[in-house]
């Protein structure tokens, strides 16, 4: 034991009134990895001197991969020196580093005539260094400049490589070194005469994860320098606990060994008074209650609630626990479900009946309490006719009879109102409520453009906060019109909570001002979880403002790059559920987003995603059977998101949100990747109309990849719905097997293979299922007859061969050397196709 770890012992053994506990693997040591050659399949590199000593080769491996291993078997003459250099290897903090190599050595007894000057041995040496500074000559290729760090010897040789080609015997040795104290190092191997080869090198570190114990937080830390070090780590006491060591005590502390596991804890944290430990001693909270439930709709058998998240979520709210039963009859004959959002459908109820609801929400550690009981009732069978008859005097002024002449005299009422520029808010208003509440249909989207007088609009959708109860506390960016804030809004008599505010720069025009206000008239019509939920406005001071809810995490694109690769398959898969549900809400309501992307997704503490900048978005008009909306010539239209059809002809629909939101899918399975990468708009456009779609993103479920292409079909009508999205992710979220597979996660290829080229080449087996996928199955005969059946041969075709085998049209053979450049990648020969 070092120095460091004899005190941290005596001063654990002179404080016997504190908890103290050794416990070993408490939880698995984490390695992160500095260079892994396993995985190589093109020249690695390293330095080898002399020039005939080590040779990088390319072999099968027992799986029939192709790896690079490096080889050395100079044994016929004594006196071997051979070295092999690894390119600077950066530290990236680690103190300790440890080397696992995998390697074969021929026997020597095998190789009799050389038996006196064969090794079955190599040596291991490292240097460190603070910056990428060898050379050819330089470090010296002797240990003077290098440290030892140990001779391998072979547990296993053997005599000969078996019929297949196989090496056999393989032997796997660790070996570690440090302290490292500089930027990085290089690593060495000397053979003295050894037949071997060297098949894998893996350096890597520990580290102890972050933990929570003893309601302690400790944070990640790096092993020691030394096997025998302990690294010290402060704890904090998780939220509503508190340490409970006497004054003067050392605090809470763990301490990290040179493998990566905890051990030796002192001190520790209790829950405060009125909190009640939870899972096993790592946390003292639950979620508060949820305050509130709201009526979304309701038919004679079913209702659907939404409520808004608890006040204090005290952690990642991952799906909510409805409970209900008939009023009634006994509360312990009660039913519950399971909603992952924020919104549920109750059915299978009696028609008339009224229902008491309450629903609590659970994080990682557990139920929040249930909330207060709110009571709802199904609609009953005959009631619409009863209730229109009472209540149409109220509307249209006359007491005509007949539920067929009042939807139709309701229809030609929104008719008049739309052509009238909407003149008469109250009436207008009793009207929609009359609407929404009585089931004769859907409450439907207005275009704020269609009053005569704007600011109509933002008086009948946005309610106007008086600029007192708003305090700005940070410039958290920029947006078109002015400043976008975080701060507090603090109604009279409510509690403080945080928003976002927009704000109007000074020295705008009256245009501008209706510009900007315009949006909140159209997010102030909506009301869904997965939509961003409007304030209020500030429009009788300046500067003008809107106050929209605060979402912490900001837009998704931006969120999902700076945590790339933190979340699983299910969560990602979550996310992407929200945002369908948002677009679903939105295209029931007959609107249509026209730039949804990424970028216009933002993302709470929660990860919940929602829909936000309704800047593009327009009324779709509900005259036809799949109703548009027809661009202004030379409007912007965000390519890369939007559907071929409403590039070509400014028709946008919900069928080309459709294809905005597989677009979305794609960056979110990417983290945030740029759609088509650095392709021209044009080249896009181009590439589209030829059929090529984005291949599957690394690691992304094939499940999820085919839903994206359902989303581009060309023809609009054959893309699925939002509600059909919406199912199918919920089946995916049930079942998550079916997010195990995945097809050929490929790197970004560059930007001429996008043309023309299959995505999944990878997948296809033989040249007619090439020759299918481009759509140049004319030519099979061609191929055939020319003895064309294999990718390898096939992929060392030129334009003469292309013109040899009869392809005349110039556009078939561009197509096809283009996908031949594609097979060269995957077949890694890399070099150009000339065309």
């Amino acid at each position: 034991m070092d120095s460091n770890a004899g005190i941290s012992a005596r001063r654990v053994a002179g404080m016997g009134w504190l908890w103290m506990v050794c416990f070993f693997h408490m939880v698995s040591s984490l390695e992160e990895v500095l260079l892994d050659t396993t995985g190589e399949t093109s020249e690695i590199g390293w330095t080898t001197h002399p020039s005939d000593g080590w040779d990088e080769v390319s072999v099968l491996d027992d799986e029939k991969r192709l790896i690079r291993t490096f080889e050395v078997c100079n044994v016929a003459e004594p006196g071997q020196n051979n070295w092999l250099r690894t390119h600077f290897i950066e530290r990236h903090g680690a103190h300790r580093v440890h080397v696992r190599v995998r390697f074969s050595v021929r026997d020597c007894s095998s190789m009799r005539t050389v038996a006196s000057s064969c090794k079955e041995t190599f040596t291991l040496y490292y240097r460190q260094s603070e910056a990428d500074t060898a050379s050819q000559e330089l470090p010296e290729w002797r240990e003077g400049p290098w440290t030892k760090v140990d001779t391998i010897a072979a547990d296993e040789s053997f005599s000969q490589v078996d019929s297949t080609g196989k090496l056999v015997k393989m032997n796997v040795k660790v070996r570690s070194f440090g302290p490292l104290t500089k930027h990085g190092f290089y690593l060495a191997f000397q053979d003295s005469g050894a037949c071997m080869s060297l098949v894998a090198v893996q350096v890597y570190f520990y580290k102890c994860p972050a933990v929570i114990k003893g309601f302690a937080s400790f944070p990640e830390t790096f092993a020691g320098g030394e096997r025998t070090s302990l690294v010290e780590s402060s704890g904090t006491c998780v939220p509503n606990a508190e340490e409970t060591s006497m004054i003067g005590s050392p605090g809470v502390r763990l301490h990290c060994n040179g493998e990566g596991e905890w051990m030796v804890a002192i001190g520790r944290c209790t829950c405060k008074a009125g909190y009640q430990p939870v899972d096993e001693e790592r946390a003292c909270q639950v979620p508060s209650a949820v305050p509130m439930m709201h009526q979304v709709s309701r038919t004679t058998n079913s209702i659907t609630l939404s409520w808004p998240q608890p006040d204090q979520p005290n952690g990642i709210i991952l799906d909510y626990q409805l409970r209900y039963f008939d009023k009634a009859e006994d509360e312990d004959n009660s039913f519950t479900l399971t909603s992952e959002t924020n919104m549920a459908t109750i059915s299978n109820l009696s028609p008339g009946k009224i229902y008491a609801f309450q629903v609590r929400a659970r994080t990682a550690v557990g139920n929040g309490p249930y909330s207060g009981k709110m009571y709802f009732q199904t609609s009953v069978g005959g009631e619409r006719s009863e209730m229109v008859q009472d209540r149409l005097p109220l509307i249209v002024g006359s007491a005509l009879g007949g539920l067929a002449f009042l939807v139709i005299a309701a229809i030609a009422i929104l008719a008049i109102i739309f052509k009238s520029k909407r003149r008469e808010t109250p009436y207008t208003d009793r009207l929609q409520q009359y609407i929404s509440s009585r089931g004769l249909g859907v409450k439907y989207y207005i275009d704020p453009s269609t009053y005569e007088d704007p600011s109509e609009a933002i008086r009948e959708f946005a309610k106007e906060i008086d600029v007192s109860f708003i305090k700005i506390e940070e410039v958290i960016g920029s947006g078109e019109f002015g400043e976008v804030c975080f701060g507090r809004l603090k109604h009279p008599g409510k509690r403080e909570y945080t928003v976002a505010i927009k704000t109007l720069k000074s020295g705008y025009t009256d245009e501008q001002r209706q510009e900007f206000l315009s949006e909140a008239s159209i997010m102030g019509q909506f009301e869904h979880p997965n939509v961003i939920h409007l304030e209020g406005v500030v429009t009788k001071s300046r500067p003008v403002m809107i106050v929209t809810e605060f979402m912490e995490n900001g837009s998704l694109d931006s969120f999902l790059r700076q945590k790339e690769g933190q979340f699983s398959v299910l969560q990602l898969v979550g996310m992407l559920r929200g945002i369908a549900a948002g677009m679903h809400y939105l295209s029931d309501m007959n609107y249509v987003h026209r730039d949804l992307a990424a970028r216009n997704i933002l993302v709470n503490s929660n990860l919940v995603c929602k829909v936000s900048d309704f800047g593009l978005s327009r009324f779709l008009e509900d005259d036809a059977s799949n109703p548009t909306y027809t661009g202004a010539p030379g409007c912007k239209i965000p390519i890369r998101w939007t559907a071929p059809e409403a590039v070509q002809y400014r028709k946008f629909t919900s069928s080309s949100d459709v294809w905005s939101y597989g677009i979305v899918m794609w960056e979110v399975m990417s983290y945030g990747e740029r759609p088509y990468w650095d392709m021209s708009n044009q080249d896009v456009i181009n590439a589209i109309d030829q059929d090529y779609r984005l291949p599957p993103p690394p690691d992304c479920p094939t499940v999820l990849h085919l839903l994206m292409l359902d989303c581009w079909q060309k023809e609009r009508v054959q893309r699925p719905k939002f509600e059909q999205i919406v199912s199918a992710l919920d089946k995916m979220i049930r079942k998550p097997s079916a997010l195990k597979a995945t097809g050929t996660g490929n790197s970004r290829p560059s930007q001429p293979l996008l043309r023309n080229c299959p995505p999944d080449f990878p997948s296809l087996s033989n040249a007619h299922e090439w020759l299918d996928a481009i759509k140049m199955s004319r030519y099979k005969e061609n191929f055939d007859q020319a003895g064309l059946i294999t990718f390898d041969v096939i992929s060392r075709m030129t334009l003469e061969d292309i013109q040899r085998i009869g392809i005349t049209l110039i556009g078939h053979q561009k197509k096809i050397l283009n996908s031949i450049q594609l097979m060269r990648v995957h077949l890694n020969q890399l070099e150009p196709v000339e065309v």
